[in-house]
């Protein structure tokens, strides 16, 4: 659903806002994927910052949300080399999918038990912290450069290291802890910096602008919790857990962001649509918590 609509909107916006690269149809497919994209940070954070991690609903939700990224980022990467080769060819996509499910299988089976014998190692030379660091980062190198290989986006490797990592003792080391500090003090806000600095505000000042912000923010909020609602409930899920389930993967957040930067960086769309993009993630992950608080209420009392 939220492909559907990304794409229909996309079909209205005025072509000025297609980037100087992109096409029509390009640029109706890139917001289709924008739109399909769910922030799996941000809704495991929203979570856990509310208490609700161990519902059912919650660990349903971030199950979908992995799911839905890694297929949003196949799509993106299918988008990206239409731009990049100007045709699709299905043989890329099928040994990508093949290549991600293998390497996710395999880390998340056997990955937390040879990052425990890893740690355990280190411990036993007396390797500290800066050797635990270490063991961590080339854990997620390895696995991004597996998924990069084979042409999808790195940050899907490394979340899948991520997952593994989790479920190590490494995650518990000081060393991880002192790269947790690191990325929240230092890279999580140049990141956002270096994105804002593409935003140009003052494009809002006009009602063309502002008013497209809107109709995207809104159909974008519409399909992903509409779409999150329908599949939850077609799968069994009671009314109250099923509209948390479509307030949690409304949350774009980041990785909004990073699909808009790629946009722009490859001319599909411009700085116009790309401040309407980031808009929207912005605005549909400040409305998660409270619609989240409203729709667990209604679990609790239900």
């Amino acid at each position: 659903m939220p492909l559907a609509f990304g794409a229909g909107i996309a079909a209205l916006i005025p072509a000025t806002f297609i980037g100087s690269d992109g096409t029509r149809s390009i640029f109706v497919a890139f917001f289709a994927v924008a739109f399909a994209i769910s922030s799996l940070p941000v809704a495991a954070r929203v979570l856990s910052d509310l208490g609700l991690l161990s519902r059912p609903f919650a660990q349903l939700a971030l199950g979908v949300a992995t799911s839905n990224d890694i297929v949003g980022w196949l799509l993106l990467g299918v988008v990206i080399s239409v731009v990049d080769e100007g045709s699709f060819s299905p043989s890329p996509l099928i040994v990508a999918v093949l290549v991600v499910a293998a390497v996710a299988g395999i880390v998340l089976r056997f990955g937390p038990a040879f990052l425990d014998r890893v740690t355990t190692a280190v411990h036993r030379r007396e390797g500290g912290p800066a050797a635990e660091a270490s063991v961590a980062v080339l854990a997620i190198v390895a696995v991004g450069a597996v998924t990069h290989a084979v042409g999808v986006e790195a940050v899907i490797g490394a979340f899948i290291a991520g997952v593994a990592i989790g479920g190590s003792k490494l995650a518990r080391s000081s060393g991880f802890q002192a790269i947790e500090v690191t990325t929240n003090a230092i890279f999580a806000p140049l990141f956002f910096a270096i994105a804002g600095i593409r935003v140009d505000l003052t494009e809002l000042a006009s009602w063309d602008v502002a008013s497209w912000a809107i109709a995207v923010t809104v159909v974008a909020t519409v399909a992903k919790a509409l779409g999150s609602y329908l599949g939850a409930r077609a799968g069994g899920i009671g009314h109250p857990d099923a509209l948390a389930v479509g307030a949690v993967l409304n949350a774009r957040g980041a990785l909004e962001i990073v699909v808009a930067t790629v946009g722009l960086t490859l001319g599909i769309i411009d700085t116009t649509a790309y401040t309407i993009i980031v808009v929207m993630a912005l605005m549909t992950t400040a409305v998660t918590a409270p619609l989240l608080r409203r729709t667990t209420r209604a679990v609790t009392t239900a």
